[in-house]
């Protein structure tokens, strides 16, 4: 009597993990040698597979585990003022994970736009210029309107300067 085919393969494995050679299941469940075979490697290259698995699970556990470990770590930084690159030293982070930390601890702690301020002058690296320009003003004993109504003055001078030029190279001609 011939059993169905995942019950052989049942019985082909168990008794394959009682160390019967292959020659024994072949011979006791009725089977060709080559069908066995068939059946261990298969069973072989699954439990290779499923603890391949095992073994990647763990490792991105522990990445995640570690990831929030240094998340907070930096986020508790952030909040003690502490800047990013000290943070990327003593967390041993990259830069990029140093600034997706930084993006997380500002949306959380500031309003929207100011994310979105950074995000845009993080882009074109500009934020240093742009906390430059924040410092000066205040140094000069400005305040924000008179620094904004500064930099229009400067745009006029631009502008006039230009208007020059241009005149000056109309009378040469």
């Amino acid at each position: 009597m011939k059993l169905p085919i995942l019950e052989r393969k049942k019985y082909v494995i168990m008794l394959h993990i009682k160390e019967y050679k292959i020659k024994q299941i072949a011979v006791e469940l009725h089977m060709s040698t080559r069908d066995v075979n068939k059946i261990l490697k298969q069973y072989k290259r699954e439990e290779k597979e499923a603890r391949e698995r095992v073994v990647i699970e763990k490792e991105e556990k522990e990445k995640e585990r570690l990831f929030s470990s240094k998340r907070s770590k930096a986020l508790q930084l952030y909040k003690k003022g502490t800047n990013l690159l000290d943070v990327a030293i003593e967390l041993d982070i990259s830069a990029e994970e140093a600034k997706a930390f930084y993006h997380e601890y500002c949306s959380l702690q500031y309003p929207h736009q100011f994310l979105h301020i950074y995000t845009e002058l993080n882009k074109t690296n500009s934020f240093n210029h742009f906390t430059d320009l924040f410092h000066l003003i205040r140094e000069k004993g400005l305040n924000i309107e008179d620094g904004i109504e500064a930099i229009g003055m400067v745009n006029d001078i631009f502008l006039l300067k230009k208007e020059h030029q241009d005149l000056s190279n109309n009378n040469k001609s």
